[in-house]
């Protein structure tokens, strides 16, 4: 009897380990497709990831070139119009009831004129006057409060902050877009404002403001391909958004606007979403040209991988 019940308890013995060296075997043969696929699907985020980045640089640094561009030409008539002695003349001449006064102006309008089509991106642009408070530009000579509040009206500012903004002391200064009002013409524009005179630092007699395109622009941008889900933004050097193509507000507070790096790539969070961004600045005037995608969107095809 004793002898039966050993070989029942070696027979149990014997199938427990048999069991077991199948278990083991199955689960590494199991694992080893497992490690494999995770090697592959993390490979193929680095590929995916790095593919998005090189193609959204190549194209941020495409529309960077072309603005810089477009900048360099508009910096140059700045300097131009800013050296002419019939408006370094004129900036001095403050009897606006003479009419020397207005035959001034007029010799001035007329020496603007040839500047009014000389660079792409810019709509119109008009010169102040401080101490006359004077407007003049290539085509509309007005007094200054008139001018703001009747001829120009810049969506987020009225007269009398664009009066306190043009008499501080300005030097590439941008503005965000918004729509504006220009001797009844409805224009969506960007402000840049250089002081005058344009050869001392810190001395304002006035300014020059030109009003950027903000169309021209953004249509530099769509050529980004955002995947039907993206946005793409300009900011200024004090990473302050001045145009793009978004239907969101941006959150101000995000790392990528405080990042001193000139080039990157990386992952943040907008609206309770992972994104992925990619950031090119200009070496000319320190804007930062940003591209934002949806995490889910870049990742499509690796997330298929992963399910699969």
């Amino acid at each position: 009897m004793s002898v039966k019940i050993f070989k029942l308890n070696f027979l149990r013995d014997s199938d427990y380990s048999l069991v077991i060296r199948f278990l083991t075997s199955y689960l590494i043969i199991l694992l080893i497709p497992i490690f494999i696929g995770t090697l592959v699907y993390k490979e193929a985020i680095k590929i995916v990831e790095s593919d998005v980045e090189a193609s959204n640089l190549s194209m941020l640094n495409q529309c960077r070139d072309i603005i810089d561009q477009q900048f360099t030409s508009l910096d140059i008539m700045k300097n131009q119009i800013g050296l002419s002695p019939q408006l370094n003349l004129s900036l001095k001449n403050s009897d606006i009831k003479q009419l020397d006064f207005y035959y001034e102006m007029r010799k001035l309008m007329d020496q603007l004129r040839p500047y009014s089509l000389s660079v792409n991106i810019v709509d119109n642009f008009f010169i102040y006057m401080k101490n006359p408070n004077y407007i003049i530009s290539p085509i509309m000579a007005y007094d200054a409060d008139f001018f703001f509040q009747y001829v120009f009206k810049y969506g987020p500012m009225g007269h009398r902050q664009w009066l306190i903004e043009l008499n501080r002391y300005h030097s590439g200064t941008v503005f965000p877009t918004a729509t504006a009002t220009l001797e009844s013409r409805n224009i969506s524009v960007i402000p840049y404002i250089h002081s005058l005179p344009t050869t001392y630092l810190r001395k304002v007699e006035g300014a020059i403001v030109f009003l950027l395109k903000a169309e021209t622009i953004q249509k530099l941008l769509n050529r980004i391909n955002l995947l039907q889900g993206g946005w793409v933004l300009i900011l200024d050097q004090n990473n302050k958004i001045i145009t793009g193509l978004t239907d969101k507000k941006l959150p101000q507070d995000t790392r990528i606007f405080n990042t001193n790096k000139a080039e990157g790539y990386q992952h943040s969070y907008f609206w309770g979403e992972r994104m992925v961004v990619s950031y090119t600045t200009s070496a000319y005037n320190g804007w930062k040209y940003v591209s934002i995608l949806p995490s889910r969107l870049v990742m499509g095809k690796v997330i298929y991988i992963k399910r699969i």
